[in-house]
């Protein structure tokens, strides 16, 4: 076991709700790996995650997740494809 991936339906689409690796897996592409699957299998994504937590929000961001709403330790963030 390298980590741990849930996902749980929401409303209209999917909510990541634990995406977490071991620390010797970290930085090898396989979280980046996991999320682009979710992403092609669904068209909308949900995830909360910490604001400390700068790397994954890049990552997030890069992915196309924007936040949407925010508390004092977290975001709140979206993925919708658009599709073309």
């Amino acid at each position: 076991t390298v980590g741990c991936l849930v996902v749980t339906k929401k409303d209209d689409g999917m909510l990541i709700d634990e995406i977490y690796l071991e620390e010797d897996y970290r930085n090898q592409g396989i979280g980046t790996s996991c999320l682009e699957q979710l992403l092609q299998k669904y068209s909308t994504l949900y995830l909360w995650v910490y604001k400390l937590n700068h790397q994954a929000i890049s990552l997030y961001q890069k992915l196309g997740f924007q936040i949407i709403m925010e508390t004092e330790s977290r975001y709140y963030m979206k993925y919708k494809r658009i599709n073309k």
